[in-house]
């Protein structure tokens, strides 16, 4: 799962690549309908999966319904992802999600206490000043404690880190 920034900027596939395993629904969190119906993520028929507001009318949603792209709705004026969530797993039964960015929608996930893991790749390059991990306001740093659970070197340089997310605990 991706946000909308990501979706437009990247245009990304969202397929499994170079790992074992099958790559599953496409989904992206767009409340204003940013991402367009030939976006490289729903290029796969019945895979691809936009998440919007209620607020949109059946003639806006037409040419993601006739591309052939799943469109859920929760909440209005923003998505409620946990709403979002809940309507993945009852008509799609979805039980796992990797969100992959970007760093509004990570930070949606965590302030709602929506994940219980955070995986994060680190990677020997810069490139400018990049963007934040987890965009949002500041609020949510006494909410949120990580205890590591794993740190791994991977190939070269890079490095793998695994966290369990604590909620309401910030010392885990």
């Amino acid at each position: 799962m991706v946000g909308s920034n990501t979706a437009v900027k990247d245009n990304p596939r969202l397929n499994v690549r170079r790992a074992w395993g099958r790559s599953g629904y496409r989904v992206v969190v767009d409340s204003r309908l940013r991402v367009r119906p030939d976006n490289r993520m729903f290029s796969v028929p019945g895979k691809g999966v936009l998440i919007t507001t209620e607020d949109h009318s059946p003639e806006e949603l037409e040419p993601y319904v006739r591309a052939g792209i799943r469109v859920l709705t929760a909440g209005r004026g923003r998505v409620d992802l946990r709403l979002a969530l809940a309507r993945l797993y009852s008509e799609l039964g979805v039980e796992r999600l990797l969100v992959e960015g970007g760093g509004a929608l990570i930070y949606g996930v965590l302030e709602s206490c929506l994940a219980r893991e955070l995986h994060v790749t680190i990677a020997p390059s810069v490139y400018g000043c990049g963007t934040s991990l987890a965009w949002g306001d500041s609020s949510l740093r006494p909410r949120l404690g990580l205890a590591l659970r794993s740190a791994r070197r991977m190939c070269g340089s890079w490095m793998h880190l695994e966290y369990i997310i604590s909620c309401n605990n910030p010392l885990v």
